[in-house]
């Protein structure tokens, strides 16, 4: 733990309330908080002193399984929702079927017993005879519908080609 000071130099600064904060699980940036001092020196403690270094691994390693722990716990939680949706989804499907089944038996026994459409009865949905009888209906109020006239982009052309100009002509 103890360093020797280099001739001419400051003595060590390192302390070994770090190790025990490390140990703990403290970052370098919260160690250096706590110690009043910077992350530069912090920093350099783990690279000089190994018990430090080992403190920090411990640490890392205690808090990378708390935490380890605490996924696992919200994994196991996760799960357990998902087996409650699974089954309440599965009750909803085999209520969805039954209503189904008494669905289709309902139909089946009113398409038994409908009576067929008369053939004279006009199908509101023919496209043809509903353009008919809008057509008769105009007819009956002297609302002939005019021909159109054609647009002039429409018109036949004279024969004659427009001249176009070369852009290249000005340069």
């Amino acid at each position: 733990m103890t360093r020797s000071v280099p001739k001419g130099g400051r003595p060590p600064t390192y302390r070994s309330e770090a190790a025990a904060l490390a140990e703990q699980g403290a970052t370098l940036a919260e160690i250096a908080d706590e110690l009043k001092t910077t992350v530069r020196t912090v920093s350099r403690w783990r690279l000089n002193y190994a018990e430090f270094r080992e403190a920090l691994d411990l640490g890392r390693h205690k808090k990378a399984m708390g935490q380890t722990e605490v996924q696992l716990a919200r994994a196991a939680d996760a799960q357990r929702q998902r087996d409650r949706l699974a089954a309440a989804k599965a009750a909803g499907e085999a209520a969805v079927r039954e209503a189904a089944l008494e669905l289709k038996q309902l139909l089946a026994g009113a398409v038994a017993t409908a009576e067929p459409p008369f053939s004279g009865t006009p199908d509101p949905f023919d496209a043809p005879s509903h353009a008919r009888r809008l057509s008769e209906r105009r007819a009956a109020r002297g609302q002939l519908p005019e021909p159109e006239e054609p647009q002039g982009w429409q018109e036949e052309p004279d024969g004659e080609a427009l001249p176009l100009d070369d852009p290249r002509s000005e340069w």
